[in-house]
């Protein structure tokens, strides 16, 4: 069976000079890269690194060192290790948590101060994978699709992290999975929603990698302006997004001349998008807009397609081909086809646990299914609608209100570059509904409360809208609705 490295393997010897990664006018074919990994793995083996080991990778700042991240990435893999990721904008206090926390046998730091760690430690700077090439020194492959790969960290909207670990099987099935929905082939250049290394893009290099494609290490495009360039510039096809980075693209002026073919798909995940803003979208950026449901346990989970019609907020879209959903009650009973409950999802690329947190796995994981704490209902075509996240609901006055239903009304004005509505706590209340708003130009609150009123129902409007300087997200976009009360003190008046 196959894993993300005999993939790359397989194209840097059947495409050596087909482009693999691009990063600031840099370009690496796959034979290039390929060199890289096989000599990169035969140093870590000489370095005592073993098939099983944990290894604490801790990824350098893009863009200084991402090349060196991505060929210790595979060369890990390649020889049977597991790799904890340590992203860059975790401090450096909690990398070293972590890679205690999981019983880290080696760390492959970037900062002296790591230097600590309680494990054996592995200098990337005196890894000349060119000498150990030349030495011809050659490294056991280790990588089995039954053996653990990857340790990967849910989005964290809520308290600690929780943690899942994709063997070889399962994370090549989950990435092949996502390419063939959206109908990526190896001819695609994909920009992510955030560059290497970063959680989302782990996913979105190693997919458009498992193809044959190229990934374009850039930056985001602030501007339609920019964008255009990435596509006539270096090429870029795919480009995946959450709604808050669509909504700067969508207000900013359009480009000055076409320089190429323009975007051939845009993807949209993270966060609920606004009928009105999905139609602009297929207007000005491309036709073939995907938006996508899905979380890091899962991946992929329903898509609505470019030939569907734009439904209301929370539709999206089809399951994906291979996977099975369900609705269930609190006792995860399930539910009868078109109720609302607790969404249920079924796969042989899911995890069947979090590691080491019994809680947790009682809580999302039972007979077989994984729950992953959205509300909504399932279709008997599989098409999902979603209602918000359980632990999201606030309870007001006996109403319970999905923040993401009131959000996306507010991204609707011309005026809020972003929006967040949190349950603030209130004396008498309980929890009442603050919306927590980024602005592009001044405009007043009760003209914010006046545009909502004919979109929302009374009883479901914010109390208050508050101006702030930044909505705080999780790497794959979506809303840390516990810190963004804590910083911005967050507290309802009487």
């Amino acid at each position: 069976m196959e894993t993300i490295v005999s993939r790359l393997l397989h194209f840097s010897e059947s495409q050596p000079d087909a482009v693999a990664f691009i990063e600031r006018g840099q370009r690496i074919t796959y034979d290039g890269l390929g060199r890289r990994v096989r000599a990169t793995a035969a140093w870590l083996h000489r370095a005592g690194v073993e098939a099983g080991d944990i290894v604490a990778l801790s990824f350098d700042a893009p863009p200084t060192g991402s090349l060196r991240s991505l060929q210790f990435f595979y060369a890990l893999a390649s020889l049977g290790a597991v790799v904890l990721p340590l992203y860059p904008d975790v401090p450096i206090s909690e990398r070293l948590e972590l890679a205690g926390r999981f019983r880290a046998r080696w760390l492959i730091p970037r900062n002296r101060a790591e230097s600590s760690a309680k494990c054996g430690l592995l200098d990337p700077e005196a890894c000349d994978w060119r000498a150990t090439e030349r030495d011809g020194a050659v490294a056991p492959r280790g990588d089995d699709p039954k053996q653990s790969l990857l340790l990967q960290f849910s989005g964290g909207t809520t308290g600690t992290p929780k943690v899942v670990v994709f063997t070889h099987e399962q994370f090549l099935a989950n990435m092949l999975v996502g390419a063939t929905e959206v109908g990526a082939t190896g001819a695609d250049r994909v920009v992510s929603s955030r560059p290497w290394p970063t959680l989302p893009a782990v996913r979105n290099l190693s997919r458009i990698l498992s193809i044959g494609g190229v990934f374009i290490n850039a930056s985001f495009p602030e501007t339609r302006e920019d964008l255009e360039r990435l596509t006539g510039e270096v090429g870029a096809t795919i480009l995946v997004a959450a709604p808050w980075q669509l909504r700067r693209l969508l207000s900013s002026d359009p480009p000055r001349g076409r320089r190429g073919p323009g975007l051939k798909v845009l993807y949209l995940a993270g966060a609920f998008i606004s009928p009105q803003e999905l139609q602009a979208a297929r207007e000005v950026i491309t036709r073939n807009v995907y938006v996508c449901y899905g979380c890091t346990e899962v991946g992929f989970i329903s898509l609505l397609r470019p030939d569907d019609p734009v439904g209301a907020v929370g539709s999206v879209g089809r399951l994906v081909h291979g996977l099975e959903g369900q609705v269930a009650d609190s006792d995860f009973q399930p539910l009868p086809t078109g109720g609302v409950g607790s969404l249920g999802f079924r796969a042989p690329w899911i995890p069947e646990r979090y590691v080491d947190n019994e809680k947790a796995t009682a809580e999302h994981f039972h007979d077989g299914w994984f729950y992953p704490g959205d509300v909504g209902a399932i279709d008997a075509d599989g098409r999902v609608s979603l209602h918000g996240r359980s632990d999201d609901v606030i309870n007001f006055g006996g109403v319970k209100l999905q923040p993401e239903s009131i959000e996306a009304v507010l991204a609707e004005h011309p005026d809020v570059e972003d929006a967040a509505v949190v349950g603030a706590p209130h004396p008498m209340a309980g929890k009442v509904p603050v919306a927590l708003v980024v602005l592009r130009h001044p405009v007043t609150p009760a003209a914010l409360i006046a545009f909502c009123m004919p979109r929302i129902d009374a009883s479901r409007l914010p109390v208050a809208i508050v101006p702030v300087p930044e909505i705080f997200r999780s790497p794959d976009g979506k809303i840390l609705r516990h810190r963004l009360l804590e910083a911005y003190k967050v507290v309802a008046s009487t």
